[in-house]
């Protein structure tokens, strides 16, 4: 467990490196300290994995989403138009690398346990819900991005349920408790970037919020390699 501690520390580290740079920008340090910190969270995997070797699907799995979300982190890095400060296709690229992590969460979790149409009923209700409220906000304008923005709820709210049911499934133990709080973080990381994105007068310290439930969230889905 040596190894997992000390990727745990230069993981921590890293963030609150790229934390800093996000509020003092210099050169391209918050680009680069967000890829470092993104990798970090895959080599958690790789390293709880080989500790507690199991389900090989299940860690083939978690890996690929967790990749994808290395593309994505990297995507919304460049996604400010800086000419006129809008969102350009970085975004775009990012919210379907983001998609595909959850795809590939939403399988794993599906192959730990089943898969319902109710499920997709009660994800399509739950983005639903998230995105009336967030346009009954008058400081949240998501301009040409609903479309996109409503498809990813339902993907991120459908892999947030499959999460919530594994652990009704499945006993309440360590690896069912990080998954669930892993999830629920990234969901709620998800809802701070909205306010981010889409609200022009967000208050600043939204992003430390965003970035860590983020990458707590990746890093505790990772660590479910060491139970499954």
């Amino acid at each position: 467990m040596l190894t997992y501690y000390i990727n745990l520390i230069l993981f921590f580290i890293s963030l609150f490196t790229l934390i800093y740079f996000i509020y003092k920008p210099k050169k391209n340090y918050a680009f680069i300290f967000k890829t470092i910190t993104s990798i970090l969270f895959i080599s958690t995997g790789i390293i709880c994995h080989m500790k507690s070797p199991g389900d090989n699907y299940y860690f083939l799995l978690i890996i690929i989403g967790l990749i994808f979300s290395l593309f994505g982190d990297m995507f919304l890095a460049l996604k400010i138009n800086h000419k006129d400060g809008s969102l350009n296709k970085y975004f775009l690229y990012g919210v379907v690398s983001f998609s595909l992590t959850h795809i590939m969460y939403i399988i794993a979790f599906v192959h730990l346990s089943f898969f319902n149409f109710i499920d997709l009923l009660v994800a399509l209700l739950l983005a639903f819900v998230a995105i009336l409220v967030l346009k009954s906000n008058k400081n949240i304008d998501f301009k040409n991005m609903l479309v996109p923005a409503s498809i990813y709820s339902f993907i991120i709210c459908l892999m947030t349920f499959e999460s919530i049911k594994l652990v009704f499934l499945l006993k309440f133990n360590m690896g069912t408790c990080l998954l669930l709080v892993g999830a629920l973080l990234f969901i709620f990381s998800d809802i701070v970037l909205s306010f981010i994105l889409f609200n022009k007068h967000h208050k600043k310290y939204l992003s430390a919020v965003n970035l860590i439930t983020y990458y707590t969230g990746q890093f505790l889905i990772a660590s479910t390699l060491l139970f499954f």
